[in-house]
């Protein structure tokens, strides 16, 4: 329901003069009569009409204020338990995505478990690892050094050896060949 002091466009301390002058006014200015081009004039001058029905008599005036008055106090105290409603369940949103966003973060933590473990391997300093970790580390620092010192190197070493026999041979027989050509060559002219 509309305020009636608002559609009349006069306070609530208004004398029963001032809302009869108001009333003048408003009805001349939004009469449909004068207004046939506005559609929402004859929904205006119904409301000013009602609103003066009421706050013109003082006993319905009285009433209108008391309930009005009532009505305003139920609002806010409405809007006000809406919002805390809303303020909750807003808080209790945040602290759901918040705790899904904690779940996530633990399950992307155990499904790359072994990456981040080593990443922190390799961050921490010597100094801050404990002793098992340390030992850990230095033991597989000292296989990894001798596969390296005793089987890659050697093995690459071997490689490169072949890979050079393999070229020299490859030399001798593209030699042995054009001496063979150059032979037959020779005595077929």
């Amino acid at each position: 329901m509309r305020n009636f002091y608002s559609i009349l466009e006069i306070s609530q301390t208004a004398s029963l003069s001032e809302i009869k002058k108001a009333y003048r006014r408003l009805a001349i200015k939004y009469h449909p009569d004068h207004n046939q081009d506005d559609a929402n004039a004859e929904k205006i001058m119904k409301e000013i009409i009602h609103a003066y029905t009421i706050l013109s008599d003082t006993e319905t005036r009285k009433t209108y204020d008391y309930d009005y008055i009532h009505r305003a106090e139920r609002q806010k105290r409405d809007k006000k338990e809406r919002e805390d409603r809303e303020r909750r369940e807003q808080e209790k949103a945040e602290e759901k995505k918040h705790h899904q966003t904690e779940e996530n973060s633990y399950q992307s933590y155990q499904s790359h478990q072994y990456q981040k473990q080593w990443q922190y391997k390799q961050t921490q300093s010597s100094s801050q690892r404990n002793n098992f970790e340390e030992t850990l580390y230095n033991v597989l620092n000292w296989l990894w050094n001798i596969i390296l010192e005793f089987i890659i190197i050697p093995l690459a070493k071997l490689t490169l050896k072949i890979i050079i026999i393999a070229i020299i041979i490859f030399l001798a027989l593209i030699a042995l060949s054009i001496a063979v050509i150059l032979f037959v060559w020779l005595f077929i002219k």
